[in-house]
């Protein structure tokens, strides 16, 4: 199946929608990954479900509504954590914000998870095994034969290949308009906002996190290699590192966030009374 990650890059087809308010940003976003909670929580029963048309409604909206509440749960601490420009923007940003509790509201957040996964059994459907189209098109069955000079032998088939391609264009998209939007914003950002220095333990803070989560998932992925690597090794591997990375930074930055942001807090008001004085 297309990457995970690359699902969220689907959301800027839909921007009239949420300029309009009839699609809530974040719900949207929500909806396009949720479709794998399943796989990355080590419940192949729920993948399977929200994989399915019917399972839309019984397995991923309930599901997406929890994330949903999850991601405003942990959005100021995470916010706060963010190294500028992201942070100053994100905060203030409307589609960001609270979420839209009126009835209008309420169903651009139902709209927003239902499309987004809908998008992304969409795409699933041409890039993976059980794909309806992979399994209806024998063209997208086609197999090739990896060169002998690849460092990764076996056979790999066309809705491999275009899982592939389709995860990198999604990926590369993301990263063009992610270095434009931070070189804009940067520019913005007012003084003492754009100083490095005022930023620099939230730098350490992420990159702790991606260095931590990283290593302690290699352990367990390296024997998945083996001696003599194939195309159906390698996945596996890349499956199961990945897997063992979001199941380690995402509670590392939630926690993490959060005892910052109290901390921050109390700090704070420790210095604000200290000043009445």
């Amino acid at each position: 199946m297309a990457l995970t990650i690359a699902h969220p890059t689907i959301a800027p087809v839909f921007r009239r929608l949420v300029r309009g308010g009839v699609v809530d940003l974040p719900a949207l976003l929500v909806g396009t990954v949720v479709p794998d909670l399943g796989e990355w929580i080590n419940r192949d029963a729920l993948a399977a479900r929200a994989h399915t048309w019917p399972g839309l409604v019984t397995t991923v909206l309930p599901t997406g509504l929890v994330m949903f509440f999850v991601y405003h749960l942990l959005r100021r601490p995470v916010f706060f954590a963010l190294p500028n420009p992201h942070r100053r923007y994100l905060a203030d940003s409307e589609v960001f914000s609270d979420p839209p509790l009126y009835p209008a509201g309420i169903a651009s957040i139902f709209v927003g998870i239902l499309l987004g996964s809908c998008c992304h059994l969409a795409w699933d459907a041409v890039t993976e095994v059980e794909g309806h189209f992979v399994q209806t098109i024998p063209a997208l069955r086609t197999a090739f034969m990896l060169p002998v000079w690849s460092p990764i032998q076996g056979t790999i088939p066309r809705f491999v290949l275009l899982n592939a391609a389709s995860s990198g264009l999604g990926l590369a998209f993301a990263a063009v308009a992610y270095w434009r939007w931070c070189f804009t914003r940067s520019r913005l950002l007012p003084h003492p906002y754009a100083a490095r220095d005022f930023d620099l333990w939230r730098w350490y803070f992420w990159a702790v996190a991606v260095l931590v989560s990283a290593a302690q998932a290699l352990p367990g992925a390296l024997p998945l290699l083996g001696r003599d690597p194939d195309i159906y090794r390698f996945s596996l591997f890349c499956h199961h590192w990945v897997t063992s990375f979001v199941s380690a930074f995402v509670p590392f930055v939630a926690v993490g966030s959060i005892f910052i942001y109290f901390v921050w807090g109390i700090r704070s008001r420790r210095s604000s009374t200290l000043d009445k004085k």
